[in-house]
């Protein structure tokens, strides 16, 4: 079987052979049939078979130079696929084609030349033909005769692709040019070549180069993402076609006409050179660039050029006419001393700078009948009035297919708040357009035809009320539409004036809205374009009414107050979906009435959960269903009956005895809850074997209760029971033992944890047992007990107690027990332990991370020979050390990174304190600290403020809270040293605190007498008071730290208030505190003698005697009283001389005077002229003064007082009129 296939494989190889032979000799025929198309009738085109040489591995000829070198005119040569290593010259007439172009590999071996051709009439087919020198001036393939065709073949990776070289008459048609050093097509004087079209030129330095190359046809190629230019003309090319090219992306120009770089070239070109239908797209530098004369630039889509879309210079004659020049990056045309050129019927817009730019030395050119929009500057004319933006006004149809063809459209002069006015109404605007400075438009083409509408379209005609109507209409316009309007009247005649000119796809307009009410809608359209309105036809549509919502309530029967409710719904609509309705539930329950937006939760079920109030009276409510377009219903009222089962809730706050001095008073508080409301609560309580008495509990608002109860025996416990009912009659009392567990818990897998319930309690009874349930199925018995986990999670505790009664109380918290993770030290660094510090450990040491954390942060030494200083490791650098001392103390010899597992030496050392500076005001200490430098440093020094927080500074560096420990009145830093630290205290001065002795709501009596006040901080008080009397002299000082008072002993029984307010010694700290006592009075009021119960009188008739004595002394002398004791210019007593303390005043009350002069001591002090007066001396004076004043009249009489003696005390210095 094997044989029989190997035999056929062989058989259809032959077979095949021989027809490949045949197909090639059809395919020959064929392409000898087509040339007819391209060329005359030449000795080519022979009817006659030519003989056919073949290439390949099994073939006659294995190089294809060979078969080229054997081939005479006319022979065909094919070439199966494989790669052939050569360089061709072919100097025969002959047809060279390969089996298939992507298959069939000519490699070139860097030669300059890799085919060569020097005689007429060579065709060349179906190759990939690579591999060339890169450098000038080499080339893939070289043509240096006439009439070939190149066709079909991929020519990469040389200087130039094709070279014609002084020949003519060729077709380079269907060719992949791609990525050549040089020029991908390269005509040096080369003419009237038939065609160079669809070919794909790409990545080349400029795709196709044309130099004194004349008559040449180049049309539909894609000529792209060429490095330079795509299409270059240079030195007089004159009368070539170029059209329908897509010259876009390159690195440069798209076309460029000159000697410089571009997408198309043309340097020195003219006489009749035709540049049309081409795709100039996003090249780097200019779309075209045209230095050359003579030329048509016609129908050319020039547009995103990373510089100019068609640049000039130093051109004349060319005519550039029906392109479409947009989007570049800076002019649409830019002209540099231009000449002659016709520039019209182009559409020039959305250029980034200018849509046309003329230098100052371009002139004579004439520029009409332009459509410029949308670029940022229309135009740019820099010369002196030397080119033409019109001509005279012609008939014709122009650019904006106007009736007169005169200037250019500008969209920024085309509306008459631009001041375009059109008086005459013939399309030319009445003022000229200022292009720059003297240049201007004198016949500006203006828009005469208004909007054009198509038929709209509206869907549907007839809506459902709530869904959308779309409508949407064509609207277009010669120029640009401005604003487009949709007026609407509805069917009860309002009006909407809806603009849709944002509303744009293409030329297409549209609305999408919801219409309501319902009924018939008729509509027209409003366009205005730059200068003219146009409105539409008349058209109409209609809303018909939609269907409601419909509610089925699944809502519970029953509630309870106080608690959840949940409202259930399902709302369905034909004319919407369930996320399109809005289901809101109006409700009231006691004394709650609110509006709840219900939630859709599956489907068309929609859910809303409020919360009741603590009434039992029925809840209402009804649901409203509305969707997105309006259709909506209500449902009929509902009552739903709310049912309380459960008893009030009994919390207890606190329990016996009221204050520690009062034995016999007892204080009860709770709290307590209800699903409705608590009604009543009482208290029955008793004692020892007396009878139960029973009260009503006080309520203080915010569910809380409390009730103080002082007996006259002294019990050793009061037993109580609360009650408590609500208004639906259920009843919860207190007799439950309570069980407080103090939960919860955390701890280690093996660690012993203690749980402790000993904080439970019994109300009316003794709790007897305290049964725990750790979770992991065991139980024990106590009040306090421990308990081990043996793996880790969270456990639920349940602690149950029982009272001597037989009830129980139970309450539950949790425990989470935490796995360790292990790390021990390696047996080689254990090693290194025992050498270094003469140890004998055995068993390595090992951290736990006991807190699932990720960090090590619990060191164990199994021999218990290491311990960690300070219990806790370091964070050095994300590097986590623990430092070690050899035995138990605070001074580690090394550390250990629980990272690298390395270990270091620690020097340990006293810090010397260079110098302290403290600041009172601030409440702050500085220490100045030196340390002798090492490796690793353990810094010990005292601690002078251990309840003061410290920030340790050195060298920029801080250090970090985990690398300092305060123990013992030291202070220990662990650092990688420096020399110098800095340790701040903050809030050296901790705040003054005080105590009383009683303490508050104490007793005063004979056995207690006495109130001690202790501080803190060495202190001064500097008030105190006693029921609101001042007692600060009274107090004793018995040291800087504590005062003693003692309020008398014979006060009226009662509660006092005692206050102090105290300043530290040291520090800014003060306090404002006070103690309340119940003070019962232990001593005999003192009995006033005679003197203190009437010393008043006594004072009195003693004054009155004196000064009777006093007056009958003067009698005797002789001594007259003259004058009187003035304070304040008030006569005070009798004196035997005046005595004036204070400043003197006179006063002159009568009128009629015309002048009044003072005099103290005979020296005038004072001169007044308006009346009535008064005059004051309020010099500093003392003792024995005299004093006189003078009055004139209106004829110049005067009267004297007198000088009058007079003893003055007087301070004041200020002078007064």
């Amino acid at each position: 079987m094997i044989k029989e296939d190997m035999h056929m494989q062989v058989h259809m190889h032959q077979d095949g052979m021989r027809r490949r032979k045949l197909l090639i000799a059809i395919v020959v025929t064929i392409l000898f049939t087509s040339c007819v198309r391209f060329f005359p009738l030449t000795d080519i085109c022979k009817a006659d078979m030519p003989p056919t040489l073949y290439v390949g591995p099994s073939e006659n000829y294995i190089r294809i130079q060979d078969a080229l070198n054997d081939a005479q005119d006319g022979y065909r040569i094919f070439v199966y696929n494989g790669t052939y290593y050569e360089n061709l010259v072919i100097n025969k007439r002959i047809d060279l084609f390969g089996e298939d172009r992507y298959n069939t590999i000519i490699n070139g071996n860097r030669a300059n030349v890799v085919i060569k051709v020097d005689k007429n009439n060579v065709n060349i087919s179906h190759f990939t033909i690579t591999n060339g020198n890169t450098s000038e001036p080499s080339s893939i393939i070289q043509i240096n005769e006439g009439s070939s065709i190149i066709t079909d073949n991929i020519i990469s990776y040389g200087h130039h692709g094709i070279h014609l070289n002084h020949s003519h008459n060729h077709l380079i048609y269907d060719n992949i040019i791609r990525n050549n050093a040089g020029d991908g097509i390269r005509l040096d004087r080369s003419y009237l070549n038939v065609n160079i079209s669809y070919n794909t030129i790409l990545g080349n330095k400029d795709g196709i180069y044309l130099y004194f190359s004349d008559g040449n046809n180049i049309y539909n190629n894609k000529i792209q993402n060429n490095n330079r230019s795509g299409i270059f003309l240079n030195s007089s090319c004159r009368n070539n076609v170029i059209r329908n090219n897509n010259a876009s992306l390159n690195g440069k120009h798209g076309i460029y006409l000159n000697n410089k770089n571009s997408g198309l070239v043309l340097e020195n070109c003219s006489r009749t050179f035709n540049l049309k239908e081409n795709t100039i797209i996003g090249n780097t530098n200019n779309g075209m660039m045209i230095i050359g004369s003579t030329n048509n630039i016609s129908n050319n889509v020039v547009s995103r050029n990373k510089k100019d879309g068609i640049y000039l210079a130093a051109d004349d004659n060319n005519t550039v006419y029906n392109n479409i020049v947009s989007h570049n990056l800076l002019a649409g045309i830019r002209f540099y001393n231009s000449t002659n050129d016709y520039i019209l019927n182009n559409e020039i817009c959305y250029n980034k700078e200018y849509g046309v730019y003329l230098d100052f030395f371009t002139k004579n050119n004439m520029i009409y009948n332009n459509y410029f929009h949308d670029n940022l500057i229309n135009a740019m004319d820099k010369s002196l009035n030397r080119n033409k933006w019109n001509i005279t006004k012609t008939n014709g149809i122009n650019i904006i297919q106007g009736t007169i063809r005169c200037g250019n459209y500008w969209d920024t002069y085309d509306e008459v708040n631009e001041g375009a006015n059109d008086d005459d109404l013939d399309g030319i605007a009445d003022s000229p357009y200022t292009i720059y400075g003297v240049n201007t438009d004198k016949g500006v083409l203006l828009d005469t035809i208004p909007p054009y509408f198509s038929l709209p379209t509206i869907s549907p005609i007839s809506q459902t009320l709530g869904k959308y109507t779309n409508i949407s209409i064509p609207v277009t316009d010669n120029t640009k539409i401005k604003e487009v309007f949709l007026n609407i009247i509805g069917p009860n005649g309002q009006l909407y004036n809806i603009s849709i000119t944002q509303n744009k796809t293409g030329d297409t307009y549209y609305l999408k809205k919801t219409f309501s009410p319902t009924g018939i809608y008729t509509f027209y359209v409003a366009a205005r374009d730059p200068r003219n309105w146009n409105y539409s036809n008349n058209y109409s549509f209609s809303i018909r009414p939609g269907e409601k919502p419909t509610i089925k309530d699944n809502s519970p029967q029953t509630g309870k107050p106080s608690k959840e409710f949940t409202f259930n719904a399902t709302v369905t609509s034909k004319n919407a979906i369930a996320s399109d309705l809005s289901v809101i539930v109006h409700w009231s329950h006691g004394t709650i009435k609110n509006n709840t937006t219900m939630t859709l939760t599956s489907g068309n079920y929609f859910v809303g959960t409020v919360t009741l109030s603590h009434s039992i009276e029925n809840l209402t409510y009804h649901f409203n269903a509305t969707d997105k377009w309006g259709n909506n219903v209500t449902t009929e009222i509902k009552k739903i009956k709310i049912i309380d089962t459960d008893p009030p809730v009994i919390r207890i706050n606190r329990y016996g005895p009221s204050f520690e001095d009062l034995p016999n008073s007892y204080t009860f508080v709770a709290t307590i809850t209800d699903d409705s409301i608590v009604s009543t609560v009482t208290i029955e309580y008793w004692y020892n074997s007396s009878e139960k008495m029973k009260t009503t509990m006080d309520s203080m608002g915010n569910d809380n209760y409390k009730k103080v109860i002082i007996l006259q025996e002294k019990p050793s416990r009061l037993y109580c029971i609360i009650n408590a009912t609500d208004v639906a009659g259920n009843i919860k009392d207190s007799r439950d033992p309570v069980a407080q567990h103090n939960g919860p818990y955390n701890g280690f897998v093996l660690q012993e944890i203690t749980f402790n319930g000993s904080k439970s309690f019994d109300l009316d009874g003794t709790i007897m047992r305290y049964r725990w349930n750790f979770g992991d199925g065991t139980t024990e018995d106590g009040s306090t007990i421990t308990h081990t986990y043996y793996s880790s999670g969270s456990y639920s505790v349940i602690l149950t107690v029982t009272d001597d009664q037989g009830r129980n109380g139970t309450s539950e918290t949790r425990v989470t027990i935490y796995p360790f993770s292990r790390h021990i030290i390696p047996l080689t660094q254990l090693d290194l332990i025992n050498n270094r510090y003469n140890l004998a450990l055995t068993e390595p040491f090992y951290c736990y991370d006991t807190d699932g954390d990720g960090v090590f942060d619990t060191f164990v030494d199994p021999s218990q020979t290491l311990t960690a200083v300070h219990d806790t490791p370091v964070d050095f650098n994300d590097d986590i050390l623990f430092l070690i001392s050899i035995g138990d103390d605070f001074v580690p010899e090394f550390f250990w990174s629980t990272t690298t597992d390395l270990i270091f030496p620690i020097a340990h050392r006293i810090g010397i304190v260079q110098s302290r500076i403290v600041d009172d005001i601030t409440e702050q200490a500085k220490l100045y600290v030196t340390v002798d430098k090492y490796q690793w440093i353990y810094i010990e020094i005292d601690d002078p403020y251990p309840l003061s927080p410290v920030f340790i500074t050195t060298t920029g560096r801080v250090i970090s809270d985990d690398k300092i420990w305060r123990e013992h009145q030291k202070i220990y830093v662990f650092d990688d040293p420096e020399t110098n630290y800095e340790f701040t205290f903050y809030d050296i001065y901790p705040p003054l605190t005080v105590s009383f002795s009683p303490t508050d709501g104490g007793i005063i009596d004979s056995n207690q007498p006495t109130i001690k006040i202790f501080f803190n901080i060495p202190a001064t008080i500097s008030a105190a008071t006693f029921n609101q009397c001042n007692v600060a002299s009274q107090l004793i000082r018995l040291d800087d730290k504590s005062y003693m008072y003692t309020p008398p002993g014979y006060l009226d029984n009662g509660t006092y208030f005692f206050e102090i307010f105290a300043q530290a010694s040291h520090g800014r700290s003060s306090l404002s505190s006070s103690a309340v006592y119940f003070y019962f009075s232990y001593e005999t009021p003192p009995q006033k003698s005679f003197l203190e119960e009437n010393w008043l009188w006594i004072l009195f008739g003693a004054s009155i005697g004196a000064i009777g004595g006093i007056l009958i002394f003067f009698k005797k002398k002789n001594i007259s009283i003259d004058g009187f004791i003035f304070l304040g210019n008030r006569k005070i007593i009798p004196f035997f001389k005046s005595v004036i303390v204070g400043p003197v005043s006179i006063r002159i009350p009568e009128e009629g005077f015309s002048k009044a002069e003072f005099y103290v001591d005979g020296r005038l002090k004072q001169e007044v002229t308006s009346f009535p007066a008064l005059w004051q001396w309020n010099e500093k004076a003392f003792l024995k003064h005299t004093l006189e004043t003078k009055v004139y009249d209106i004829e110049g009489n005067s009267i004297s007082s007198g000088e009058m003696e007079f003893y003055i005390f007087n301070l004041s210095t200020e002078n007064k009129l």
